[in-house]
C-alpha cells in the first residue's frame, strides 16, 4: 500500500513537472520571439519611406524596430507617423477584411488597386480636418476624385472591422457589418494593397485576404510565425529533464522525491519569472523606442545606420562638396543662379527621386517658361539639421563665391532663439544688398497636424524682419495649409511627399518668376 501511495506521488510530481516544462517552453518561446518581431523579419510588408531616394527619418526605424508591432498589431503612428505600409506581393483580391483602431485625431487610408499609375482608397477618420472619403490618386498622391462617405461612425478607443468585396468593376464596403456603399473602380487583375496614416496612432490587426480564382487565404496577425517550431524545439529540449526522472526512477540511484522537488521548484520559478517579463514587455517595454547607444550593434542599430547613410546626402559635408564642385566647373556665360538656403525640407527630403524635389521641379518650370532666352540654375544648399547661424557662416565663406543673382532662404524649424535668428536674417540681407543680390524669404511649411503656435513662432520673426527690410516673404506654410487635403502632402510634420514637392514648386514658381523677370 505504501509503495502504491509513493508511486502515486511520483506520478503527481511527474505530471506537475511536465506541466511546468510545457509552460516554461511556451513562455520562453513567446518571450524570445517577441523580442525579434519586426516588419523586417515578418518579410511580407514594404515600408514606403525606405524606398525614397531622398529619405526621411523614421522609415528604417519603423521597419527594423519591434515597437511598430508592439502587442502584435501594426501601429502606423510609430516613428513620426505618416507611415505607408504595402503588402509585398501584387494580388487579385476577392475580399479583404481587417480590424482597426483609431486614436483621437487619427485617420486611416486603406489603399488598393495600386500600381505605378496611381491607386484608389478609403479614408476613415476621427479627425475633424479630414473627412471620411473614397478617392482616386495619381502616382504622386494627388486626389483626382473624391467622394465623401456619410454616416461613418468610429468609437474612441474601440476596435472596428473593415470589409471590402471586389467585383469586376466595383468594390463594396462594410464597416462594423454595416453596408456603406458600392463604388465604381476599374479594377486591375494584379494590384498592391496597403495602409497609410497621419500623425496620430492607428492600429491594424487580423488581416484576411481572399483571392479570386483561388482557395488561398492570406492571413496576417503580426505575430511571429516561428512560434510553433520554436516552442516544439524548447519543449523537446526541456523535456529531457523528464527523461532524467525516468532514469532515476528505474535505477533508484537518486532520491526521487528530492530530485523532483528541485526540478519542480526550478520550473515554477522560471515560469513565473518569464510570465512577469512577458506582461511587463507586453504592456510597457515593447512599445518603447529603442535606445540608440544600447542597440548600435543590434539588428535595429544596423537599420539606423542604413538610415544614416541616406541622410548623409543631406549632410553639411556632402552638400558643401557638391557646391564646391559646381563652383570649380562654372561655365562661361553662366545661367541666372538662384541659391536656395535651408535645411532638410529645402534639400528635398521625402522626394522619391532628386528630380521630384521642389528645387529640381522649379528649375525645369523656369527654363520651360523662358524658352531659349534665359537659362536658370537653381542651386540646392539645403543641409539637414543645421540652423541659420551655420548656414550664414557657409554662405559667407563659400557659397557667395558662386555669384548668385538671387538667394531664397527657407527657414524656421531649426531656429529656436528668435534674436539670433533675426540677426542672421538681417546679416544675409546686408551682405546681399552690397552685392546687388536679391533676397527672398520663404516661411518653412509644417503639416497642418503639427502647426501649433510654438513651432511656428519663428515665422513671426521672419515676417517682421522681411517687413522692416523690404524683403519679399513667401508664405509657403499658409499655402500648403490651404491645400492640405488635395492629396497626400506630408511624410511627417515637415517633409513633403512627391505631391507636396509639386505643390511647393508650382507655388514658388508663381512667386519667384515675377522677381526674376525684374532682372531682365
Amino acid at each position: 500500500m505504501n509503495a502504491i501511495r509513493g508511486f502515486g506521488k511520483d506520478q503527481a510530481r511527474l505530471l506537475g513537472l511536465l506541466f511546468f516544462i510545457v509552460l516554461t517552453a511556451y513562455l520562453s518561446s513567446r518571450g524570445f520571439l517577441s523580442l525579434r518581431n519586426t516588419l523586417y523579419r515578418n518579410g511580407r510588408w514594404v515600408v514606403s519611406k525606405t524606398l525614397l531616394e531622398k529619405s526621411v527619418c523614421g522609415g528604417f526605424g519603423f521597419l527594423g524596430s519591434r515597437n511598430s508591432l508592439a502587442r502584435q498589431y501594426l501601429n502606423l503612428g510609430r516613428w513620426h507617423g505618416f507611415q505607408e505600409v504595402l503588402y509585398r506581393d501584387s494580388i487579385n483580391p476577392r475580399e479583404i477584411e481587417f480590424d482597426f483602431l483609431l486614436k483621437d485625431n487619427a485617420y486611416l487610408s486603406f489603399i488598393f488597386n495600386k500600381n505605378k499609375e496611381g491607386f484608389a482608397g478609403i479614408r476613415i477618420s476621427r479627425n475633424s480636418l479630414f473627412s471620411d472619403k473614397f478617392f482616386f490618386c495619381n502616382e504622386k498622391g494627388e486626389f483626382k476624385y473624391g467622394e465623401e462617405l456619410k454616416d461613418i461612425k468610429t468609437q474612441p478607443e474601440s476596435w472596428g472591422h473593415f470589409k471590402m468585396a471586389f467585383g469586376d468593376e466595383d468594390v463594396s464596403l462594410w464597416l462594423n457589418k454595416a453596408f456603406i456603399g458600392r463604388f465604381k473602380v476599374s479594377l486591375r487583375q494584379e494590384q498592391f494593397i496597403g495602409f497609410r496614416s497621419g500623425q496620430e496612432e492607428v492600429f491594424i490587426d487580423d488581416i484576411v485576404i481572399k483571392l479570386k480564382d483561388s482557395d488561398v487565404i492570406i492571413r496576417e496577425a503580426f505575430g511571429n510565425e516561428n512560434l510553433k517550431a520554436f516552442f516544439l524545439f524548447l519543449l523537446l529540449l526541456l523535456s529531457s529533464t523528464a527523461g532524467l526522472f525516468l532514469v532515476a526512477r528505474i535505477t533508484r540511484k537518486v532520491a526521487v522525491p528530492i530530485f523532483m522537488s528541485y526540478l519542480n521548484s526550478f520550473y515554477i520559478v522560471s515560469a513565473m519569472a518569464l510570465l512577469v517579463f512577458l506582461l511587463f514587455d507586453y504592456f510597457y517595454f515593447s512599445s518603447r523606442y529603442p535606445n540608440r547607444d544600447v542597440f548600435d550593434n543590434s539588428m535595429h542599430g544596423k537599420f539606423l545606420m542604413a538610415e544614416k547613410k541616406y541622410w548623409e546626402k543631406a549632410s553639411q559635408e556632402f552638400v558643401v562638396r557638391n557646391i564646391q564642385n559646381m563652383a570649380e566647373n562654372q561655365e562661361i556665360g553662366d545661367p541666372f543662379k538662384i541659391l536656395f538656403i535651408g535645411t532638410s525640407q529645402t534639400w528635398g527630403a521625402g522626394a522619391s527621386r532628386d528630380s521630384e524635389a521642389f528645387i529640381s521641379l522649379l528649375e525645369r518650370k523656369l527654363n520651360a517658361a523662358e524658352g531659349e532666352g534665359v537659362r536658370y540654375k537653381c542651386i540646392n544648399a539645403g543641409i539637414s539639421g543645421v540652423d541659420s547661424s551655420r548656414l550664414l557662416d557657409l554662405y559667407l565663406k563659400e557659397w557667395i563665391d558662386l555669384h548668385p543673382q538671387m538667394v531664397v532662404i527657407n527657414l524656421s524649424n531649426n531656429d529656436s532663439d528668435h534674436d539670433i535668428f533675426a540677426s542672421n536674417l538681417e546679416r544675409f540681407i546686408r551682405v546681399n544688398n552690397l552685392r546687388n543680390i536679391k533676397t527672398i524669404f520663404v516661411l518653412e511649411a509644417n503639416s497642418i497636424e503639427s502647426a501649433w503656435e510654438g513651432r511656428l513662432s519663428p515665422h513671426r520673426t521672419m515676417k517682421q524682419v522681411g517687413e522692416r527690410e523690404g524683403i519679399t516673404t513667401i508664405d509657403l506654410h499658409g499655402y500648403l495649409l490651404e491645400n492640405y487635403d488635395r492629396g497626400f502632402v506630408w511624410w511627417d510634420y515637415v517633409h513633403l511627399t512627391d505631391f507636396g514637392h509639386e505643390l511647393t514648386a508650382s507655388y514658388l514658381y508663381e512667386k519667384i518668376k515675377i522677381q526674376v523677370r525684374a532682372f531682365h
